[in-house]
């Protein structure tokens, strides 16, 4: 039986492929088969689009009060200030729902910024805070549509959540950004 020449090179151009990087790396040869099979890394595109999905994921996470995968979506700084017992701590007062991540409002490099509407209702405690630490409730309404932007940066090509401030905040401190009317 004859090969056919293509083939024959690329069968040749592959095992001297893994044989050089198996000199290479001072190993035997197998570890570089196994590398060969192995799935491809997929570089994902930093787009608003990619972003827009991440928003809009860890949005259902926290409808569904699945709470540890949102969670997940927050840079490691941000999990590393505030771990995860007290993240799930601070959140059982809190229930969401119809959220719309309604646009990114910019992209500076490696930091975005997103608009989000959500319907926000306490649970348990009505002097819960909506945001932050400051301006608590005074009334226990049963239930508040709240407007936040929501801060992401871009870690090794993906985004991650950091923080939500009120149009306010974030306008006051991001003054190079028009407030949309």
């Amino acid at each position: 039986m004859r090969s056919h020449p293509v083939v024959l090179v690329l069968v040749l151009a592959l095992a001297t492929t893994l044989a050089s990087t198996a000199c290479r790396r001072g190993s035997d040869p197998a570890p570089a088969v196994e590398m060969a099979h192995a799935q491809p890394v997929v570089n994902v595109a930093p787009t608003e689009e990619r972003l827009l999905k991440r928003a809009n994921e860890r949005w259902s996470r926290i409808v569904a009060k699945d709470w540890s995968a949102a969670y997940e979506y927050s840079t490691a700084d941000e999990r590393a200030s505030l771990p995860l017992e007290r993240f799930l701590e601070r959140m059982q007062y809190h229930e969401y729902s119809t959220p719309r991540v309604e646009s990114v409002v910019a992209v500076e490099g490696d930091e975005a910024y997103t608009r989000a509407l959500v319907t926000w209702k306490p649970v348990g405690n009505c002097k819960m805070h909506v945001l932050g630490d400051s301006d608590p409730l005074s009334d226990c309404e049963p239930s508040l549509e709240i407007e936040m932007l929501e801060s992401w940066r871009r870690v090794d090509g993906e985004w991650f959540y950091v923080r939500a401030q009120r149009p306010d905040e974030f306008f006051e401190e991001h003054l190079d950004l028009r407030r949309p009317r």
